[in-house]
């Protein structure tokens, strides 16, 4: 027997509810964030997803999300998926501090991606060359949220 995914077209799915904002920001607060993304790609059909877990440091599930990732067929590949995993942790994040005032705190970030994670959090060299990276719009976005 298999199973298989579907995703949502709701644009609320995702979207943690107004308790769920407050259980990540009192743990933003008292820096007991963790998360933790995982991206898929199925190279023969063309698609690729990604899901993320926001949870505390007492293991509590706070808030989860899935979605299929964004790019020309062609350009998906498992890097996008894991890509678009972290950069939908990041924007949650980023919204949800500025509209809490949460600043200066510390959150763990899991991804079985360690490219990934590094790309995200090393400044990009000067010039034309990041524009080379066939994921350089993700990383981006990515650079903007977290790089001073």
């Amino acid at each position: 027997m298999t199973s298989a995914t579907t995703f949502s077209s709701s644009p609320d799915k995702n979207i943690p509810s107004e308790s769920q904002r407050t259980d990540i920001t009192e743990a933003l607060d008292h820096d007991a964030l963790i998360t933790c993304s995982d991206g898929s790609h199925f190279y023969q059909a063309a698609l690729a997803s990604h899901g993320w877990v926001l949870a505390d440091n007492i293991e509590t599930i706070l808030s989860t999300g899935s979605a299929p990732t964004d790019g020309h067929p062609s350009s998906l590949s498992s890097y996008r998926a894991e890509l678009s995993g972290l950069l939908a942790l990041l924007y949650m994040l980023y919204k949800i501090s500025c509209y809490y005032n949460v600043e200066g705190k510390n959150v763990t970030i899991d991804c079985d991606n360690k490219g990934a994670l590094q790309n995200i959090f090393k400044q990009p060299p000067l010039g034309i060359t990041p524009f080379f990276n066939t994921d350089y719009d993700l990383l981006e976005v990515a650079h903007d949220l977290v790089l001073p």
